[in-house]
């Protein structure tokens, strides 16, 4: 309680439109995820504590098992939830039965997703495909040569990877086929790899880095020029394989949470002093309107947007807060 009170005072709200939720009485939540129904919002802890998966609404907890987890992610049909752990476990978790259905190690920093009933794990320069009824490895992929898997997610039989690149090449999208475990290159989107996410609709939001200005050692200098710069934000539809801009954004260093609806973006500012704002911003109209402003945030922001139910979660220092519009 003392937490959730620090936390609402220290965040300035927009017009009170972020409220406190509940979901568990004890645990610090962290990563945060809305299944693709809009209906559950599963939660946990990077540290030793449950997770917890739980209907919108107050209603009934479907899921709560023990386990840390820094990172979670739904499959695309919302049947499977995976968790990855600070010692990069990963666990699939069939949430209708409330039983994990595999165990799996991997060199990732994300959670891993399922589709065709496959688990895909990256191991260093491999993508393996794991059954999740064996629980055998069926396909092994190589990653192309100086690229990294940046991002996962599933589209019925397909799964689609952002690969980053070492060096200055921007990011490069790819499809697999889950069946046959084949790996095709698809276009790229342009710029410097700036943050992605992930929508419940299947399609990402990638923001793209302008080059960084280049004042010596002058660190003040440097954040004053970086936040005169604007980010471009990209919407990737991996099922149609488009890529299209939808507008820019600013200060420089922002990530996107992701998109409410097709034309409306909520996205994570930071400025020069720490301070961290969350904002809507209208590609539409190109209004941008703060809903919640941390000068100094004691702990990493994270969140979740559901483009179905227009709903944003936000996850800081073991509290949660959920904003509809009014």
């Amino acid at each position: 309680m003392k937490i959730l009170l620090f936390l609402l005072i220290s965040a300035k709200l927009a017009a009170a439109q972020f409220v406190p939720l509940e979901l568990h009485t004890f645990a610090a939540f962290y990563p945060v995820a809305i299944d693709p129904t809009g209906k559950f919002l599963a939660a946990a802890t990077w540290q030793q504590g449950p997770l917890v998966v739980k209907e919108f609404g107050g209603g009934e907890q479907v899921l709560e098992q023990k386990g840390d987890a820094f990172e979670l992610a739904w499959s695309h049909d919302g049947r499977y939830l995976t968790s990855i752990s600070t010692s990069h476990r990963v666990r699939v978790w069939d949430v209708r039965h409330k039983r994990c259905l595999l165990t799996a190690v991997t060199t990732a920093q994300y959670a891993p997703r399922v589709a065709n009933d496959r688990l895909a794990i990256v191991d260093g320069s491999e993508i393996d495909l794991v059954s999740l009824m064996g629980g055998k490895i069926t396909n092994k992929l190589r990653i192309p040569e100086g690229r990294q898997v940046k991002m996962l997610t599933d589209c019925g039989s397909y799964l689609f990877v952002m690969l980053g690149a070492r060096g200055p090449d921007g990011p490069q999208l790819a499809k697999i086929g889950a069946a046959k475990g084949d790996l095709t290159l698809l276009a790229s989107p342009p710029g410097s790899f700036g943050g992605i996410s992930e929508e419940d609709t299947g399609t990402w939001t990638y923001i793209a880095l302008p080059p960084l200005p280049k004042v010596g050692n002058d660190t003040e200098k440097y954040f004053a020029d970086a936040n005169k710069l604007e980010a471009s934000v990209w919407e990737l539809d991996p099922a149609l394989c488009r890529i299209s801009m939808l507008g820019k954004v600013k200060p420089y260093d922002s990530r996107p949470l992701g998109m409410l609806d097709g034309q409306t973006l909520a996205y994570v500012g930071t400025d020069a002093n720490g301070g961290v704002r969350v904002i809507l911003k209208s590609f539409k109209t190109g209004h941008e309107e703060t809903l919640l402003e941390w000068p100094r945030p004691d702990g990493f922001l994270k969140g979740a947007v559901s483009r179905r139910t227009k709903t944003i979660v936000l996850s800081q220092k073991g509290s949660l807060l959920l904003w509809r519009p009014r």
